[in-house]
């Protein structure tokens, strides 16, 4: 009797723990669909054609418990200011892959705590953009061309930041200066110019660098590992 009544208790567990997903990939969509169930948290649009996601185009599908949107792989260029709002639970957004270059302000929910944006290309981050999520904890950047970062773009409480395969040759530390909490800073696979003007935020990442960041120039240096290397080795002409 005693075991009946907790194998029911594990049963009933497991349906509360197991989260509504609504899957959606590679269906040849170009806006998000009407016909979902209302109570779905989790929803996988990936590999699709939407190229816009217009202001309340959540809240006027009737999907408004979300917790997790993939949008991996799609043709989004623009996302409306408005296009999340009501979707007060939305704490992953998956925007990899996509043609979004810039956005408004506040068009990322203030309320995401995992933000991917990986394969956009977004090429400048300078301040007042859409990273204003004062809940937001990582940030994925990889691959977005990215070539300068004002030191007012990032939102403060960042824990990682992925900045890998962009086309930064210089940083400066001020950039992260708020940053208390970051632990995690991928900066591998840049053009960096180790010279002068690279050598103080070079000393500043050395907590973070786990020995993987190299050098593209100048030509002497080419290769050349961050960490195997010296403060005199960044020097200027």
């Amino acid at each position: 009797m005693l075991i009946k009544l907790y194998q029911k208790r594990l049963i009933l567990t497991k349906l509360i723990n197991r989260k509504s997903t609504a899957s959606c990939s590679n269906s040849n969509l170009v806006s998000v669909p009407r016909s979902l169930d209302p109570d779905s948290e989790e929803l996988d649009l990936s590999h699709n054609s939407i190229a816009k996601l217009p202001d309340n185009i959540f809240r006027d599908v009737d999907l408004l418990n979300l917790q997790m949107v993939n949008l991996h792989a799609n043709k989004i260029d623009y996302i409306g200011e408005d296009a999340f709002r009501g979707v007060t639970n939305l704490r992953q957004l998956d925007l990899s892959d996509n043609y979004i270059s810039t956005m408004k302000s506040g068009a990322i929910p203030r309320w995401v705590l995992i933000l991917n944006l990986n394969g956009n290309p977004l090429k400048r981050l300078e301040p007042n953009n859409f990273l204003s999520s004062p809940l937001l904890r990582q940030l994925l950047m990889e691959r977005c061309e990215i070539e300068f970062i004002h030191p007012n773009a990032l939102v403060v409480g960042l824990q990682l930041i992925n900045l890998r395969s962009n086309k930064l040759t210089h940083l400066n530390e001020t950039v992260f200066k708020e940053q208390r909490q970051l632990t995690t800073l991928q900066l591998e696979d840049n053009p960096w110019d180790c010279d002068c003007n690279l050598r103080r935020f070079r000393d500043w990442y050395y907590k973070y660098d786990v020995g993987s960041v190299k050098c593209q120039s100048p030509k002497g240096l080419n290769g050349k590992i961050w960490k195997n290397l010296t403060s005199f080795d960044f020097l200027c002409k």
